[in-house]
C-alpha cells in the first residue's frame, strides 16, 4: 500500500508533492503565474534597502524557486540568512534555515534537511512562534517517515497536532492528522487507527472546502479500505478523491490506478482495464 503523506507549507511539501503531478494545462498556467511573481520579486530586490524587507523578498524568492532551482534557492537563501544575520532578524534566518531544509529535501538529501530543520525548529522555539513551531515539527516527522522510522514520525506528527490545535489552525490540524493516519496505515493492526485520524482530516478539509487535501485524503482513505479487503468503502472514497481531484485540476493518476485494483480483484476486468489505462 503506498499512502500519501501531507506536509506543511504543502505546507510547502504537500504543494510540491502536489504540484509535481497536476495536469499540464494547470501546470502551464501555474508556471506563467509563477514566472511572473519571480520576475517581479527580483525586480524588488534591485532597489531594495539592506533591511528586513529585502530579507523577506529573498526568503520568499528562495521559497519559490525550491522545488524546481534548488541550488539558485539555497545560493539566494544564504543571501537572505547572511543579511538576516547582520541585521540580528531571528525570524528572518529561522525560515532561511527552513528554506535550505525544503531545497536539500527536494535534492533527497534528508540528513541535510534533518540539520536544517532542527536549526529552524530551535530558532522558532526561541523567539515564540508556535507557527512556526508547528511546521517544522510536521516536516520532520515527515523525514522520518521517508526514513521508515515510523515511530518518530509519530511523534513529531503528535507535537505538531497539540500546537496546531492550541492555535485553532484548521489547515495544519488536518495536515497533522491525516499524516498521523498515514504512518498507522502501515500495519492492519492500526488500519481502525488510521482511519480514525484520516476521517477526521477529511471532515476538516471539506469544511475548509480545500478540494486538494479532500482528493489525498480521500485517495488514502481508499487505500486503507482496499487493504482491508472492504471495496464497497475503497470505490466510495476513491470517487470522492476523483471528484475533488478533477474540480482542482489535481492529478488523479494514483485514484484512478487503484480503482483499477479494486476492480480487479472484482473481476471486473475490463472496467478494470479502462481506468489503469486512464491512469
Amino acid at each position: 500500500m503506498s499512502i500519501k503523506p501531507i506536509t506543511d507549507t504543502f505546507l510547502m511539501i504537500r504543494l510540491k508533492v502536489i504540484l509535481c503531478i497536476l495536469v499540464l494545462s494547470f501546470l502551464s498556467n501555474y508556471g506563467l503565474a509563477q514566472d511572473a511573481r519571480i520576475d517581479s520579486l527580483k525586480a524588488l530586490l534591485k532597489t531594495a534597502n539592506e533591511d528586513t524587507i529585502k530579507v523577506n523578498i529573498l526568503l520568499d524568492l528562495s521559497k519559490r524557486l525550491y522545488s524546481v532551482e534548488p541550488d539558485e534557492s539555497i545560493r539566494i537563501g544564504n543571501q537572505a540568512n547572511d543579511l538576516a544575520e547582520n541585521l540580528d532578524f531571528k525570524k528572518g534566518i529561522a525560515y532561511a534555515l527552513k528554506n535550505f531544509g525544503l531545497a536539500y529535501y527536494t535534492k533527497g538529501k534528508y540528513s541535510e534537511t534533518f540539520g536544517y530543520w532542527q536549526q529552524s525548529l530551535k530558532l522558532f522555539e526561541v523567539i515564540g512562534d508556535p507557527t512556526g513551531v508547528s511546521n517544522l515539527l510536521n516536516n520532520i516527522g515527515a523525514i522520518y517517515f521517508n526514513l521508515g522510522n515510523d515511530d518518530q514520525a509519530i511523534e513529531y506528527y503528535l507535537k505538531s497536532l497539540k500546537v496546531s490545535e492550541q492555535l485553532g489552525d484548521k489547515l495544519r490540524i488536518a495536515s497533522a492528522l491525516t499524516n498521523i493516519g498515514t504512518v498507522y496505515s502501515h500495519k492492519p493492526a492500526t488500519y481502525e487507527l488510521a482511519l480514525k485520524y484520516c476521517l477526521r482530516a477529511l471532515k476538516i478539509s471539506e469544511g475548509l472546502v480545500d478540494l486538494e487535501a479532500i482528493g489525498t485524503i480521500s485517495v488514502n482513505i481508499g487505500d486503507i479500505y482496499f487493504s482491508m479487503g472492504d471495496n464497497k468503502n475503497a470505490l466510495f472514497y476513491l470517487e470522492k478523491s476523483l471528484e475533488a481531484y478533477r474540480k482542482s485540476s489535481g492529478d488523479v493518476s494514483y485514484t484512478l490506478n487503484t480503482m483499477g485494483k479494486v476492480y480487479t480483484r472484482q473481476g471486473d476486468f475490463d472496467l478494470a482495464l479502462e481506468y489503469q489505462n486512464d491512469a
